[in-house]
């Protein structure tokens, strides 16, 4: 040491640079890595391990555990099931001590990879050599009226019909043969997911191949409003309310936007109304029974209701099955009927949850490499199987009944006699002993202990108002309800499963 305890001139740098020991453990411990990973590849091979560890893992060292993060949850059950103890056993080795081996999500892998994890089933089918695939029909000039740079790609012949859906689907086919003559105006209505775009994209591309016009527009409630605005801010009304109102057909999506939105109200008031003297077509589609719109004009909801309401249902399990079928037959791949029904028993939800099961299990296939069979199905669905499908719980309906009905929960389970608290009491009843297994004197038990034969009672009232499609009324709130049995049925059913 220097006299006055000075230090030499390279221990004075090294002072003066405490990075340089975080870089070189970072050095050691990227090596370290590098050969575990050199290591596992050794002992899985390049295909294995090219698809689950290149691009879908990062290792980290944090004392005595190395982290493996993945990109989600469905590489991470993958890779620790299968490669957990070998890549133990190689850190082991590399490292010259046991280490304990934890996997996470980790949040960089998750957004890199998941628009590609997303695309995986296209990227497999692109790389495939299909043969005999059609040539795409050539895109039509875009003209002044239509907003799409291309042809709707959802085309009525596309659409697999069922019972679900069968009247929706002859109103639309009878309104692209007809417009502006039958059912004028059309109202759709159904949960999310089910196919209401579906018919309006494809009742504008039929009536514009079949008619030869360009005065056809699908648009969601939410531009029509965007450009409204817009055209106050710009002072260009004039040219607003003549873009719209010279159109031949109007199919406007998502109507349930206006609520609450009075100006855009009125201004689509006068534009259907520009429709109806002209006898043009309009074509709508909600998520919900036109009675059933929060915040919609009075005016508006009788223009509604006074043409042809139309409602589709959750797919049953045959129509599921044609859906998986035609949908795998548009990505250009053929998968046998034992997968496809595998999926329809267990995925009973929209059609948009049997496309994402679909690819599902055709990425599964092509990241492990292996033909779609029953098995792999099986493999790739696992999670969801093992789940089971949920079935809905009693308090889910007692829940959604409050809600549609406007009244507290503990009315509904209570004893009152009032009929604002028996109509909701009586539907809930009915609905419990519709979608659950539970026997009378369990749904009077869970409704604060009543006997059996109230609950028997309310269901046959339920019954005899369906039988008879009688109209029913209530009050939620100050504001006045009412719609036919079958439909205040439907409408609840649709919420339990939204």
């Amino acid at each position: 040491m220097r006299k006055g305890g000075a230090f030499p001139l390279g221990l004075r740098r090294f002072r003066a640079q405490p990075q340089y020991v975080e870089n070189l453990v970072t050095r050691v411990q990227q090596e370290l890595i590098a050969g575990i990973l050199d290591q596992v590849q050794q002992e899985l091979g390049a295909a294995s391990f090219n698809v689950w560890f290149k691009d879908s893992t990062h290792l980290s060292l944090d004392r005595n555990t190395l982290n493996v993060g993945v990109p989600n949850l469905f590489v991470c059950d993958y890779v620790e099931s299968r490669y957990a103890t070998t890549i133990a056993r190689v850190a082991a080795r590399q490292l010259g001590a046991e280490v304990a081996v934890q996997f996470q999500i980790d949040p960089q892998l998750f957004r890199e990879r998941r628009r590609s994890q997303l695309n995986a089933g296209k990227e497999f089918l692109a790389a495939q050599d299909i043969k005999d695939t059609p040539k795409p029909r050539p895109k039509p000039a875009r003209t002044s009226h239509d907003d799409s740079r291309q042809e709707p790609p959802l085309t009525l012949e596309r659409f697999v019909v069922g019972d679900c859906n069968r009247i929706a689907y002859a109103a639309a086919l009878e309104v692209a043969r007809n417009p502006g003559k039958a059912f004028n105006p059309l109202f759709i209505h159904s949960s999310c997911g089910l196919g209401k775009t579906h018919l309006l994209q494809g009742i504008v591309h039929a009536v514009r191949q079949r008619f030869q016009t360009p005065r056809v527009l699908y648009i969601t409630a939410e531009q029509f409003t965007n450009r409204y605005i817009m055209a106050i801010k710009t002072r260009s009304l004039d040219a607003f309310r003549h873009r719209f109102r010279s159109l031949d057909l109007l199919a406007i999506d998502d109507i349930h936007f206006l609520a609450g939105k009075d100006a855009t109200q009125g201004e689509f008031l006068h534009t259907f109304n520009a429709f109806d003297l002209a006898n043009r077509q309009v074509v709508m589609a909600s998520d919900c029974h036109p009675k059933m719109l929060n915040e919609i004009q009075d005016p508006l909801v009788n223009r509604f209701v006074a043409g042809m309401i139309a409602r589709m249902s959750s797919p049953d399990r045959n129509t599921r099955v044609e859906i998986l079928r035609h949908k795998a037959a548009q990505m250009g791949t053929r998968i046998a009927d034992d997968v496809l029904t595998l999926l329809a028993q267990h995925v009973a939800g929209s059609v948009r949850e049997l496309e994402g099961a679909l690819i599902r299990v055709v990425a599964y296939a092509s990241l492990d490499k292996r033909p779609i069979t029953l098995s792999l199905a099986q493999e790739a669905m696992a999670e969801h199987i093992s789940a089971g499908e949920s079935r809905i719980h009693l308090d889910t309906i007692i829940d959604t009944a409050c809600r549609f009905f406007g009244v507290p929960k503990s009315e509904i389970i209570g004893r009152r006699r009032t009929r604002s608290f028996t109509l909701p009491r009586q539907f809930a009843m009915y609905l419990m002993r519709q979608l659950t297994p539970l026997s009378f004197p369990e749904i009077g038990r869970h409704m604060g202990g009543k006997n059996h034969t109230t609950v028997i009672a309310a269901c046959r009232r339920v019954e005899k108002m369906l039988q008879d499609n009688q109209q029913v009324t209530w009050h939620d709130g100050a504001i006045k309800q009412q719609m036919t049995a079958t439909d205040l049925v439907h409408a609840l059913e649709d919420r339990l499963r939204s």
